[in-house]
């Protein structure tokens, strides 16, 4: 839709910086500023942010559907991305500026960036070079996209007990994510298990696991420059909240069997010597991980076809990931 419509620009200045922190927490937050805690003032800065990435951000992915240029897509089950409120500061060149507008408000930006949670998308060197191409990408003014999994917990937090070493569960997500934007109406199913029916010349796929995969997408900003870039997770939702005929038999356990699957497909980034269900789970979110990709980003680039100097074909694949065959049986 091209209507012309007009909004007004979030500017840089330390002003409109402190009206912009002020405005997110009360309106967006929903908290009283004289009561609000770290992590709201946190999630209000990082919603200030991100308002001044996303005019480029928009503005770079128009450019580049209507220059109909290649995309890189970057595939990997880990992305090591790290905090992000330091790093978008330096990109835009406002740290000092957003440092001036909290001392103002009584805050210090340095304990607000040691309050963020680091994203558990991974715990290793791959998932920290996937980080650094996507980076990269960006501050070369490229265009591409990372595609990865939006898991619900990073490895683990540690504990010393008894001068024993004990773990819990390390919920990154537990006061949100202000960086991404959840995609409600990009949905896949994704199917797993199950038998093949022959039926005369045809075949058919039954008795399988369904789950649906949902986008959540997050800004790459480039440093230096407007170029920026994607980052899409795939998050793994159950394809039926309820089954309602066993609710109301009074087998409740049975009832919301069908959401166990896909909370465990999001679960960790990785399992410390799984069981067998545990390495199924990993066969399957891989599996889903990369069909999902594929048919997304086969999708994008069916417009993306003028030649140019650098990319000569549709697009380049990359991938950190094993991949190996498997074969389900009934």
């Amino acid at each position: 839709m091209n209507v012309p419509f007009s909004y007004s620009s979030p500017t840089l200045s330390v002003e409109a910086l402190k009206h912009s922190i002020a405005y997110k927490l009360m309106f967006i937050i929903g908290k009283d500023p004289a009561i609000a805690n770290k992590h709201e003032w946190l999630n209000a800065t990082l919603f200030a942010v991100r308002d001044r990435m996303v005019e480029r951000w928009l503005r770079s992915n128009r450019a580049q559907l209507s220059q109909e240029v290649r995309q890189v897509y970057y595939l990997s089950m880990e992305f090591l991305i790290g905090r992000t409120l330091s790093n978008a500061l330096l990109s835009l060149g406002i740290y000092e500026d957003v440092n001036s507008a909290l001392e103002e408000m009584g805050l210090n930006l340095e304990e607000l960036i040691d309050e963020e949670n680091d994203p558990g998308l991974g715990n290793g060197g791959l998932g920290r070079l996937a980080a650094c191409f996507l980076d990269s990408l960006a501050a070369l003014g490229l265009p591409g996209r990372g595609y990865g999994i939006r898991y619900d917990y990073g490895m683990f937090k540690q504990n010393i007990v008894d001068g024993r070493q004990k773990e819990s569960p390390d919920y990154w997500l537990e006061y949100g994510n202000p960086w991404e934007f959840e995609r409600h109406n990009t949905r896949y199913k994704v199917r797993f298990g199950g038998r093949i029916q022959q039926e005369g010349k045809h075949s058919r796929w039954v008795e399988t696991e369904e789950i649906i995969a949902e986008a959540y997408d997050q800004i790459i900003p480039g440093f230096d420059t407007d170029a920026t870039n994607t980052l899409r997770l795939w998050s793994a939702q159950a394809s039926s909240e309820i089954n309602l005929g066993k609710f109301n038999q009074g087998d409740y356990f049975a009832a919301v069997e069908d959401k166990t699957t896909p909370r465990t497909c999001r679960g960790c980034s990785i399992q410390m010597t799984p069981p067998i269900p545990g390495a199924s789970c990993a066969c399957a979110r891989s599996i889903s991980s990369c069909r999902r990709r594929c048919r997304i980003s086969s999708a994008v680039t069916t417009s993306c076809i003028k030649p140019t100097p650098i990319w000569r074909t549709k697009s380049r694949f990359t991938s950190t990931t094993r991949t190996r065959c498997c074969r389900f049986r009934s």
